[in-house]
């Protein structure tokens, strides 16, 4: 090619990226290329449809291994159910005292806790509800994190965009992709479907299974403005009143899980009502699945506001549509069945883990079947492909499964887990130019773990690292500042003489609200404790440095002058602990140096 065609060609490639609506980082090394064989086709190596639990995963991971990877998703946000659908507590990382599912998905979730400044709850325990293992996180913030790391990884993005039309070619997929005011082409040698339904997969003709009756969706919703003092005294009449307003009609089942009116004024999550026939196939059915939800909730509402204490209700978030639980599954190489889950049993292609209670929602609620203690499902190869297709892969919801078995593992970490096993597996065959049934596992599993997920056969261990800076001393419990979780840049001092170990922290007087210190104290028998925090004293210091106390159900938050101390610190007060405690230092709000030395647990000793 002469110089003047090569720019012409240079010229041509730009223009069709841009054109594309793909939104990228400027220095990727891994961007959409221009068709060798037409100026007006884009090459990637991996198409991923669908920014949900899953997909966001498998971007994340694709690109990272360098691919020229586009992502596609029809809303506005990354996250899916994690974030547009509400349900803002994903899990389960962990389970019988183990860590199953690690990699991109947990790195997410654990940074946006940290960011929030807000410690993850103890994994270690092995004898919880499965409710307790679910992490609580902001979803919005975590939105936004998934979409920095997509682009961080050199990830071509599109909102409000999908594939109209798929065509097969000899070395994989040529896609015409269309969106408002945006229609293009690109050519792809791995497709992986993350869409929930596997429409993708639909519309290649490939083999979906459904029930005849979905499971119902959930439009989340958290409701404000109650008197649960005259709530609580009222219980028995709201209940009348509730069953009243079934009959006659102005609730409708479903309105509340179970026929329970308690359960929108007490929760905290949002998870309220059963949208019954939600289906989001289509934008036909989630336009009319949207409908009923937000219908529900707003029957709901005026109920709310003719009962005793709830006569200033009204609605604190609500989620912009109804997340669906159940729609198309794939008939994959293998459908996993409710036997397989529920055993755990573990296949010559088992990819990852998956753990949840069976979770079928009907109309009369739902009763989780708790597994068995040790029971640690898998994900084969085999269910995440299609049966009979090649360069084609599935994550998340629509994974191969009987419906009892996918009820489990649609949940968000399960999704996660698929997202990322089906990357590495689609990059692997794309950088080979086989189809990802091909590719060797063991190669697959060694890659997975350079990227921190975890393979099959190599749970970690859930509980602490032995934290040598607690230490005993004349019956006290002292924790050094090293054993705290730390975010942010605190840096390491050795001025004065600690009281605690061997150096203390301190926030240099900079990045304030950005630093915070979570210790996790652990004492051996429940009783009164006095909690008391060391530092060095000078005018210097900050006088207002902020001190949250997470003890049991209850929260205490105390503000700490450290320009004065009695005997070397302050104490925080004196707490009922059954087993552990939990202390954040953060330097919001801050002027002056905040200065960390350790804490010193020490029991009370009752009066006579």
């Amino acid at each position: 090619m002469d110089r003047r065609k090569f720019f012409k060609a240079q010229i041509a490639g730009t223009a069709i990226l841009a054109s594309s609506g793909l939104v990228f980082k400027a220095d990727a090394k891994n961007l959409p290329t221009q068709s060798k064989e037409s100026p007006d086709i884009l090459d990637v190596d991996v198409l991923v449809v669908g920014g949900g639990s899953a997909g966001h995963v498998a971007a994340i991971q694709a690109g990272r291994m360098g691919a020229k990877t586009v992502l596609l998703e029809r809303n506005s946000q990354l996250g899916g159910t994690t974030t547009t659908g509400g349900v803002c507590f994903p899990g389960l990382f962990h389970a019988w005292g183990k860590q199953l599912i690690s990699g991109i998905g947990w790195e997410l979730a654990k940074k946006t806790r940290e960011i929030d400044c807000k410690p993850l709850q103890d994994f270690s325990v092995a004898n919880k509800g499965h409710v307790y293992y679910h992490v609580d996180i902001n979803g919005q913030l975590y939105s936004l994190l998934a979409e920095e790391a997509c682009l961080d990884a050199g990830v071509s993005l599109a909102y409000y965009q999908f594939p109209e039309k798929v065509t097969d070619t000899a070395d994989g997929w040529l896609v015409d992709v269309v969106g408002q005011g945006v229609s293009y082409q690109l050519r792809c040698k791995q497709i992986i479907d993350c869409t929930g339904g596997a429409t993708v997969a639909g519309m290649l003709g490939m083999e979906r299974m459904r029930e005849e009756t979905r499971q119902p969706g959930t439009h989340v919703v958290i409701y404000k403005g109650f008197n649960h003092a005259v709530v609580n005294k009222n219980r028995k009449k709201i209940q009348q009143m509730y069953d009243e307003a079934i009959k006659d009609g102005r609730l409708q089942p479903g309105d509340t899980w179970g026929g329970n009116p308690m359960q929108p004024i007490g929760s905290t999550r949002g998870n309220v009502n059963h949208v019954y026939g939600a289906d989001s196939s289509t934008a036909a059915t989630q336009t009319q699945t949207n409908l009923s939800g937000r219908k529900s909730i707003l029957r709901m509402l005026k109920f709310l506001k003719t009962i005793p204490g709830c006569e200033k209700a009204s609605i604190d978030r609500m989620m912009t549509e109804t997340a669906s639980r159940e729609t198309y599954r794939i008939k994959g190489e293998r459908v996993l069945t409710v036997n397989d889950y529920t055993s755990g049993r573990v296949f010559k292609d088992s990819l990852c883990y998956s753990f949840y209670p069976i979770d079928l929602h009907e109309k009369g609620g739902v009763k989780p079947k708790k597994l068995k203690p040790g029971t640690y499902p898998t994900i084969p190869r085999s269910c995440l492909i299609p049966k009979g297709s090649k360069n084609f892969m599935v994550a998340g919801r629509c994974v191969s499964s009987d419906r009892l078995a996918n009820s489990a593992a649609r949940v968000q970490a399960s999704c996660m887990a698929m997202g990322q096993a089906t990357a590495v597996t689609a990059v692997l065959a794309a950088k080979k130019g086989i189809t990802p049934g091909d590719v060797d596992l063991a190669e697959i599993r060694t890659e997975l773990k350079k990227h921190n997920a975890i393979v099959i056969g190599e749970l970690q261990d859930a509980k602490p690292k032995t934290n040598e800076a607690q230490t005993m001393k004349g019956g006290k419990i002292l924790v050094d500042a090293a054993a705290a979780q730390a975010v942010g840049s605190w840096a390491k001092g050795s001025s004065y003489t600690p009281a605690i170990g061997s150096s203390y922290l301190h926030d240099d007087n900079k990045s304030k609200g950005e630093n915070s210190l979570t210790f996790n104290v652990k004492v051996e028998k429940p009783g009164k404790y006095a909690i008391k925090l060391f530092y060095s004293t000078h005018e210097t210091r900050a006088n207002n440095v902020p001190v949250k106390l997470n003890i049991g159900d209850q929260v205490y938050n105390v503000t700490v002058n450290q320009q004065v101390s009695d005997d070397g610190g302050f104490v925080l007060g004196e707490f009922d602990i059954q087993d552990e405690a939990k202390v954040l230092i953060t330097n919001g709000g801050t002027q002056g140096f905040v200065i960390v030395d350790g804490l010193e647990i020490t029991p009370v000793k009752e009066k006579i």
